[in-house]
C-alpha cells in the first residue's frame, strides 16, 4: 500500500508538434522556442496580436494619405512614446516586435497614421538623419512643424525646431539692423549732398 502511495503519476504528454509555431503555447521564459524569440518584457509575454519583424524589412506608412515606406529599424530606434507604442526593438533577439492590436491599418499592410502627410516628411527626414536634417526657412512651416514633434513625442525634433526658429528670428533681426542702418546712412547722404548744393549756391 505505501509503495503505491508514493508512486509518482506520469502525466501523458501533449506534443505540440503538429500544432503551428504562432499557437503553440508560451514558455514561463517567455519564448516558443528558444531559436526564434525571447520576450523582454511582461507586456510582450502576455500580448498575442503581434508579428515579429527584422530591422531591415520594408515598413509601410500611410500618413494622412501620403504613403512613405522606410525600414522597421528607423522608426523602432527613435525615442519616440508614440512609435514605441506601435513597435519595440527586442534587445535580446534584435528583432521588431509590432503590436498590430495598437495600430489601424489601412487594408494593405501599412500603418495608417490621421496627421498631416506633407509634414511628415519633416519627421521622418529627422528619423533618418536626427540634428542633421535640413528644415525649411519658413517660421509658419517651422511652427507646423514643431506641433507634429510634440504629437509624435519627438524632443530631439521639437527642439531642433525651435533651435531653428531661434537662429531664423536672429537671421531676420540681423538683416532688419543691416536695412536700418544702411536707410540711415542714405538719408544722412542724401543731407550732406543737399547741404553742399546748398553752400555752393
Amino acid at each position: 500500500m505505501s509503495s503505491n502511495r508514493h508512486r509518482s503519476i506520469e502525466r501523458p504528454r501533449i506534443s505540440t508538434h503538429h500544432i503551428p509555431q504562432s499557437q503553440q503555447p508560451i514558455s514561463a521564459y517567455g519564448t516558443r522556442n528558444s531559436k526564434d524569440f525571447r520576450f523582454e518584457t511582461a507586456e510582450m509575454i502576455d500580448n498575442t496580436n503581434y508579428t515579429l519583424h527584422h530591422a531591415t524589412e520594408l515598413l509601410r506608412l500611410n500618413v494622412g494619405g501620403v504613403h512613405y515606406t522606410t525600414l522597421y529599424e528607423t522608426v523602432a530606434r527613435v525615442h519616440s512614446s508614440f512609435f514605441g507604442h506601435y513597435l519595440k526593438i527586442d534587445s535580446r533577439s534584435g528583432k521588431v516586435v509590432r503590436f498590430n492590436a495598437h495600430i489601424i491599418d489601412d487594408g494593405s499592410g501599412a500603418i495608417f497614421l490621421n496627421r498631416d502627410g506633407k509634414l511628415f516628411a519633416y519627421v521622418l527626414q529627422y528619423m533618418r538623419d536626427g540634428r542633421q536634417a535640413v528644415l525649411p526657412r519658413d517660421e509658419s512651416l517651422l511652427r507646423q512643424i514643431q506641433r507634429e514633434a510634440q504629437y509624435y513625442c519627438l524632443e530631439g525634433l521639437r527642439q531642433l525646431v525651435a533651435d531653428t526658429l531661434q537662429d531664423f528670428h536672429n537671421d531676420t533681426h540681423s538683416n532688419e539692423t543691416l536695412d536700418n542702418i544702411y536707410a540711415q546712412v542714405k538719408q544722412i547722404s542724401h543731407s550732406l549732398a543737399f547741404t553742399t548744393f546748398n553752400n555752393r549756391s
